[in-house]
């Protein structure tokens, strides 16, 4: 996990292709790792799912291993690259009332329950360079059918467990808070195609309450993420995307995130296969999630299902939270109990 972390926290080249992957060897009983890296300009999480699914064992790969990748042929000019930027920009702007249709259901995904801004807590500073992540494996089914007994989803359950979490790390730092506001992201598609990457996701703030056992808290999100989801999932994008672009076009970007007052955590939650898969015969017995927790957010939490096991990351800053394995077994617990 300490690899995986240095080479997600690893700059990449501008000047190269926006991934990179490091094969680990050497691991206990002969296995080996593959950490993969992908920028977010490249894909968001259902595309990841998109680019695991072309590197998997199948009845039809679209390329045999080792051949080179395709390339047109011949190239395009620099006159036929300028037209067609031309034409989408074009396409974009016919675009526009489209846009603006999806305005209305934006914003009801962005808003949450209470006051705009997110309580304040001691895991509410500015971060710095170190990163630690440390994952844990839970059974699946049961998480699954103990959420929809009270009405709720995996992601739902996930909210409860970490707000229960956050609230025992901050109940042994003295801080009582009783709600916090964690930010879920949206995908705008249930599944996606390598020719179809990119990010296309939007944002759903999320207040979940600290007190009471897992199942009402679960009972009370659920009626929460009801309520704001839409009918078009991540319809946010078309506010948020925009914005952050503007932002980050100022030179603002650091400092909004540094200073943001909205969101106290992050929680990524993904739907693998259900199947265990092959690379080259050999079987994927584990796929961990890793993001990085950002500004003023010391941790952050992404869970991934797969083959039957919901494994959850906890990622901090270990300067502002050192309190990471103490998370972690909370989160297992949590989860237990709401079974």
């Amino acid at each position: 996990m300490e690899l995986a972390v240095s080479t997600v926290t690893q700059p990449l080249d501008r000047g190269a292709p926006m991934w990179r992957a490091r094969i680990v060897t050497g691991l206990e009983g002969g296995q080996v790792a593959v950490v993969l890296v992908l920028h977010h300009v490249l894909a968001d999480g259902i595309g990841g799912l998109a680019v695991l699914n072309e590197m998997v064992d199948g009845p039809a790969p679209a390329r045999p291993i080792g051949s080179p990748a395709w390339r047109p042929r011949p190239a395009p000019s620099a006159a036929e690259l300028r037209t067609d930027a031309a034409a989408n920009r074009l396409r974009a702007l016919r675009e526009w009332p489209r846009r603006l249709a999806a305005v209305a259901p934006a914003l009801t995904e962005l808003r949450h329950s209470g006051s705009g801004r997110a309580p304040r807590t001691s895991l509410n500073v500015p971060t710095g360079r170190r990163r630690r992540a440390v994952a844990v494996d839970i059974a699946l089914d049961p998480v699954r059918r103990a959420a929809r007994a009270h009405g709720g989803t995996v992601n739902d359950a996930l909210l409860a467990a970490v707000s229960g979490a956050l609230e025992e790390v901050l109940r042994g730092r003295g801080e009582h808070v009783p709600s916090l506001v964690v930010s879920v992201p949206v995908s705008a598609r249930a599944t996606a195609t390598t020719g179809q990457l990119g990010n296309q996701v939007g944002v759903m703030a999320v207040r979940v309450p600290t007190g009471g056992s897992v199942g009402a808290r679960v009972d009370h999100i659920a009626r929460v993420t009801s309520a704001q989801k839409t009918g078009r999932r991540g319809s946010s994008a078309a506010l948020v995307a925009p914005a952050f672009r503007l932002i980050a076009s100022l030179g603002l970007f650091r400092v909004m995130i540094d200073r943001q007052p909205w969101v106290n955590t992050f929680l990524t939650t993904m739907r693998g296969p259900d199947q265990a898969l092959t690379i080259a015969g050999a079987t994927i017995r584990r796929i961990i999630p890793v993001t990085i927790a950002t500004g003023n957010v010391g941790v952050a939490f992404a869970a991934l299902s797969y083959a039957g096991t919901l494994t959850v990351s906890v990622i901090t800053d270990p300067d502002v939270v050192p309190e990471q394995d103490l998370l972690a077994a909370a989160v297992t617990r949590e989860l237990h109990a709401l079974e």
